[in-house]
């Protein structure tokens, strides 16, 4: 079961398509694949933009305190969220803050928004849901969390203490590398 738009489409050809009429509210950035299958399918299909994703104000203090000390993972739940984060930090310290950090994506989609700006996605739940990508997250920290004496050593003098995974987040102009992608989804997958 696909958490898509090709999931869904897969699901409907099932129960039969054409000759029935479909309405599809969705975002105004949203992807024709859906409608443009129903329609070469038989269907009728009526799409209507139900909302649209807006840029947030940019928050001076928040972003400062982003780029200075990033997040252990970035989570991205749709390839907007990926684009809004450049468009509020601008290219290049977006670009700085995310090669110094783990990047995590709800799904496919998703992966190819930030695959096609050159970085590396680490996380990619096997199910594409909110659920998936908590537990695929922990499944990867969890797997690679190790604390090393200089980290301790670092806690003992007051510096910046965390416990997260001590290898260093990976090149970011390398390819979304299957490997990873497959510990995270087999990792995070209790069965």
């Amino acid at each position: 079961e696909k958490h898509t738009a090709e999931g869904l489409f897969e699901a409907l050809l099932s129960t039969g398509i054409r000759g029935k009429q479909f309405l599809l509210p969705r975002a105004e950035e949203g992807r024709e694949f859906l409608s443009d299958a129903i329609a070469r399918e038989g269907g009728e299909v009526v799409s209507v933009v139900a909302y649209r994703n807006g840029l947030a104000e940019k928050d001076e203090v928040v972003a400062g305190e982003i780029v200075s000390r990033p997040p252990d993972v970035c989570t991205f739940a749709s390839p907007s969220a990926f684009r809004n984060l450049f468009l509020l930090l601008g290219d290049g310290t977006a670009r700085s803050m995310l090669s110094r950090t783990r990047i995590a994506v709800i799904g496919e989609v998703t992966a190819r928004a930030v695959d096609r700006r050159d970085f590396r996605v680490d996380i990619v739940p096997e199910t594409y849901t909110l659920k998936g990508l908590v537990a695929a997250g922990h499944a990867f920290f969890t797997a690679h969390r190790t604390v090393t004496a200089r980290s301790r050593a670092a806690c003992t003098r007051g510096d910046r203490c965390t416990d997260r995974a001590t290898d260093p987040p990976p090149s970011r102009a390398a390819p979304t590398s299957p490997a990873r992608r497959a510990t995270a989804e087999t990792a995070a997958d209790p069965a």
